[in-house]
């Protein structure tokens, strides 16, 4: 069976993405499924469904042909197509990273009052509907390359999705650098020493005990 890597829909197409390991036959309806139908038989690794109509449900599928009559089962997504003159904006960038979270801003055309975000990965699709621009996302994990779109939203039903796909990874919590202490001060019960160290992080963990302590068994301070 083949895979659908990418699905990308404006208000007369859709556009696929896959992945097979042969010849690949597509087809669409915006009927009920039907699993006994056939399509048309393309090369490569995408195809365009073309002369659809614009804010209508259709179903997809795609199957592998693997020679001497073989043929995988379908693999189907449903798909509804955008709504004629919702232009998506442009201008979409991703402004700021973090371990988490990424903020991302466009150009509105001053009569769009929502839009749709998508973040997705392999592992990760999850889509956003917000009114205010710049908007940050989060709940990412860190250190994880993800790609983004955006698409208007126009009387509650979506557009087309905009054209640039941005791509970013949020930021590694990479461990601290050049770590170094000094006394600073004596008392009659306690000594005072000061760490210093480079890191990037908003935060840190410190643990210190005597000599040869496990990982965690110290004094903790954040």
């Amino acid at each position: 069976m083949p895979s659908i890597d990418e699905v990308r829909e404006s208000a007369e197409q859709i556009a696929v993405t896959f992945s097979a390991g042969g010849t690949v036959e597509a087809y669409i309806t915006s009927q009920e499924w039907n699993d006994a139908v056939s399509g048309t038989m393309v090369e490569g690794g995408s195809y365009i469904f073309s002369g659809l109509m614009p804010n209508t449900q259709y179903t997809i599928g795609l199957r592998t042909h693997c020679g001497n009559g073989l043929m995988s089962q379908w693999n189907t997504r449903t798909v509804t197509t955008a709504v004629t003159g919702c232009e998506p904006p442009d201008g979409f960038v991703t402004e700021e990273v973090s371990y988490t979270s990424a903020l991302f801003d466009w150009n509105a055309d001053g009569e769009t009052m929502a839009w749709e975000i998508n973040v997705w990965n392999t592992a990760f699709n999850q889509s956003y509907v917000v009114t205010e621009h710049p908007f940050r996302v989060a709940g990412l994990s860190q250190d994880v390359a993800y790609n983004a779109r955006v698409r208007s939203v126009c009387g509650g039903m979506p557009g087309g999705w905009n054209d640039s796909i941005v791509g970013f990874s949020t930021l590694e919590c990479q461990p601290v650098r050049n770590v170094g202490w000094r006394v600073v001060g004596y008392g009659d019960t306690a000594v005072t020493i000061e760490l210093t160290w480079e890191g990037e992080a908003g935060s840190y963990d410190i643990d210190y005990g005597l000599e040869h302590f496990n990982d965690g068994s110290g004094v903790s301070l954040r």
